[in-house]
């Protein structure tokens, strides 16, 4: 993730929600896709 350079309490808010939220969908495909194509 590169720096960030906000101009206020707002937009930093949205910036962590945008960011939390691609992380957790990222992890949520990697969730799928270990079982379906890697055996463990």
């Amino acid at each position: 993730m590169a720096p960030s350079i906000v101009e206020n309490e707002d937009e930093f808010k949205e910036l962590v929600k945008d960011t939390f939220d691609q992380i957790t969908q990222r992890i949520s495909f990697a969730k799928k896709w270990c079982p379906e194509f890697l055996s463990f």
